[in-house]
């Protein structure tokens, strides 16, 4: 370490030591257990000829909006007076690693673009700005935990900064394949009708996730009825790996509680 020319020490730049509290300490503050339930609506409009873009397709250039808004849906449960979030913009800066003399006017956009979106409604208070959530869907309705038709995002995404580290098309990729079956077929050029993504971005997301050990394929040959006249084809098979596989990122099971007696 070279010391400066009074005789003191250099200031230490602890700005990432700092984010990294700041997220332990979101976390901690959602009381969530292992992973965070996000509407299938968010991925897409419907399923099979129904399939069409949600939400995540107008992230396909706004990374940061895409963090926030994650990070939204981890926080926004359970308040009083509906599911929302109140922070002070230095938080919200720390946690997404935002740095620069326009840092605050970059969170003030991303959260705009949020709301555009019909994804959260905002108002000022004392305390911060507050972020109302909205339904995932992006159609205004109010906000509930999902129960049915949902994936679940694992902390890990935070805690193991995979935020910091996955390109943005890693990250698009990521929800799409949680949103899918343990072990999917999705056909590149049927990226962009089902979920609004281009099909380089579905290529590189996915080539990014595999070279990191996110995912696994393998090619096989599959029955093919209304296909060529052997009806057979190859098809590439997904499967999520590590804190993303389908076990892992289910939550931990309620243990029972056991039955009170009544003493005589």
């Amino acid at each position: 370490m070279t010391d400066s020319a009074d005789g003191t020490m250099p200031p230490m730049d602890d700005s990432e030591a700092l984010r990294k509290q700041t997220i332990e300490a979101l976390v901690e503050r959602s009381k969530r257990h292992g992973t965070v339930g996000i509407r299938q609506a968010f991925l897409q409009t419907g399923r099979g000829r129904k399939a069409g873009a949600g939400p995540l397709a107008r992230f396909v250039r706004d990374e940061l909006g895409l963090d926030l808004y994650l990070l939204l849906l981890l926080l926004g449960r359970g308040n009083v007076g509906g599911h929302s979030v109140t922070l002070p913009s230095g938080t919200w800066i720390r946690a997404l690693g935002l740095t620069g003399p326009n840092a605050e006017q970059a969170l003030s956009r991303a959260f705009a673009r949020l709301e555009a979106r019909n994804l959260i409604r905002r108002t000022r208070t004392r305390r911060g700005l507050r972020a109302q959530l909205l339904c995932e869907d992006g159609q205004r309705g109010a906000y509930s935990p999902p129960a049915t038709e949902y994936f679940q995002l694992p902390l890990e995404y935070w805690t193991a900064d995979h935020y910091k580290n996955m390109p943005l098309s890693g990250k698009l990729m990521l929800l799409v394949a949680l949103g899918e079956p343990e072990k999917f077929e999705l056909p590149i050029a049927r990226v962009r009708d089902w979920y609004g993504l281009s099909d380089e971005t579905a290529r590189r997301g996915l080539n990014w996730l595999n070279r990191h050990g996110f995912v696994l394929h393998d090619t096989r040959v599959v029955t093919d009825l209304f296909g060529n006249r052997t009806a057979k084809r190859q098809a590439t098979f997904w499967q999520l790996q590590g804190s993303y596989h389908r076990d892992r990122a289910r939550p931990p099971e309620k243990k029972p509680r056991p039955a009170l007696r009544r003493v005589k």
